[in-house]
């Protein structure tokens, strides 16, 4: 995979400052990625781990912006939500 290309998709630099460094290790990884041997599985693990910096990113954006918002969440549950017909 081309180090330009995912150079840009783990791009931290343009971030608000307190973004930042949350970002700036998913691109590390991507970095420590891109020199392990090239084939189908590096590629979703750069995938994969775009998707979590995405996800990591925008939990931090809501925490900041609205942290009320992360107390009205459900607490998790054991109880089983679908079941199946014997």
């Amino acid at each position: 995979m081309k180090r330009d290309y995912v150079e840009k998709l783990f791009a931290y630099e343009h971030l608000p400052s307190h973004l930042q460094s949350t970002s700036r290790a998913f691109h590390d990884t991507a970095m420590m990625i891109l020199s392990l041997p090239q084939n189908p599985e590096q590629t979703i693990a750069l995938r994969l781990l775009l998707q979590a910096k995405d996800a990591a990113v925008r939990c931090k954006v809501i925490g900041t912006v609205l942290p009320e918002w992360t107390t009205h969440l459900p607490a998790p549950t054991t109880e089983k939500i679908y079941t199946r017909d014997a």
